[in-house]
């Protein structure tokens, strides 16, 4: 089976939504491969030689067990456009380390282009994001997601995100996008839905 990994924002010596990442972690621990004695991250995360400055995306690699604690400086993407790309046949129910879906989407698109996957005419996420659609009142998510990001269900959990089904017919309700991961809060990269391009291909 693929290696996992749990993805978690570090800035300036703090890590973030780490009860989030411990209940997802060990959830997945437990649904592969029937493991019930569970890691508390916050220890683990404890023992490391971890950046103090500056802000890391923190990258725990692991099946049954820990393989690999990683910290890469984290930089926005600066993202123009998206582009919807239709993919009836992709799945990422859990954060596996392999994305070769993911990149092969990315393949097709301009370098500040990112895009947003439909499948069976249902909005679901991006390669690297869930999303977020504001209404002029309310901001929305599609309950047809492929990965429940920790940050998304922060989100729902604080009443700041109401979960919907959305198509693509339901794009003209909407004023603007924003994507958001454990990296990014809502409005960080925040797009226009007058951006969002129909791909010329029917799927990839």
């Amino acid at each position: 089976m693929s290696l996992l990994v749990e993805t978690i924002k570090l800035k300036n010596g703090i890590f973030y939504n780490l009860d989030y990442h411990n209940k997802r972690f060990n959830r997945s621990r437990f649904e592969l491969f029937r493991i019930k004695k569970e890691i508390d991250l916050i220890d683990i995360l404890q023992t490391t030689n971890y950046p103090t400055s500056g802000l890391f995306k923190t990258r725990i690699i692991y099946d049954e067990k820990i393989v690999k604690i990683e910290f890469e400086e984290y930089q926005i993407k600066h993202i123009e456009k998206l582009k919807m790309v239709v993919n009836n046949n992709i799945t990422y129910p859990y954060k596996f380390l392999n994305r070769q879906a993911f990149d092969t989407i990315k393949k097709n698109l301009s370098k500040n282009e990112e895009a947003i996957i439909v499948k069976n005419g249902f909005i679901t996420d991006t390669t690297f994001s869930n999303l977020a659609f504001y209404d002029g009142q309310n901001w929305f998510t599609p309950k047809t997601y492929l990965l429940n990001g920790t940050k998304r269900q922060f989100y729902i959990d604080k009443k700041l995100l109401l979960e919907s089904t959305i198509t693509l017919h339901d794009l003209r309700k909407f004023l603007k996008v924003s994507l958001i991961n454990t990296m990014l809060d809502i409005a960080e990269i925040e797009i226009s839905t007058k951006n969002i391009l129909l791909s010329k291909q029917n799927s990839v």
